[in-house]
């Protein structure tokens, strides 16, 4: 680990303290960099040396997959014969029937129209964004106020070396 970005006078021992905790963030933050930028280069190199077998299986799986489903589908009298599952030699076949409500494009407007509120979902939040500029005496008439809050936070300078 090379010198800090800058020289300090440190005032109290609890500025050298905290200044060695910094050093130590400082030299994680890089190996945890150098760590992360090596996997990447080998992920990467995995990926793309494995990715002209992968793809073109994947996608004959998938196609085969639709095939399944139709070939089940179109056949499916002869298939299943009233029942939910045939299991065969290398895998079963699996048929599912459920009963759904048609979407249409202008659903909203119809409940509207006839009146069903009970189908419309109406979804109400706090505005924090607009309240944060509220007076604090409308914040006191709602029933809240404005507080002052502490936070911290750190930031690493890089080292010497690699500037």
């Amino acid at each position: 680990m090379g010198e800090p970005a800058r020289k300090f006078d440190y005032p109290t021992l609890r500025h050298v303290e905290a200044d060695e905790l910094l050093a130590k963030a400082a030299h994680l933050t890089g190996a945890l960099k150098t760590a992360m930028d090596a996997f990447q280069i080998e992920h990467d190199k995995l990926v793309m040396k494995h990715k002209e077998h992968i793809a073109p299986v994947k996608h004959a799986l998938e196609v085969l997959e639709r095939q399944i489903k139709a070939y089940a589908k179109k056949h499916r009298v002869d298939l299943f014969e009233g029942r939910d599952r045939i299991d065969l030699a290398y895998g079963a076949l699996l048929r599912k029937e459920e009963s759904h409500v048609r979407k249409i494009r202008d659903m909203l407007q119809r409940l509207e129209d006839a009146g069903a509120n009970d189908g419309i979902k109406i979804i109400k939040s706090v505005d924090w964004d607009a309240i944060e500029g509220w007076t604090d005496e409308r914040l006191i008439e709602v029933g809240t106020e404005r507080v002052k809050a502490e936070s911290f936070a750190y930031e690493i300078f890089q080292e010497a070396d690699e500037k």
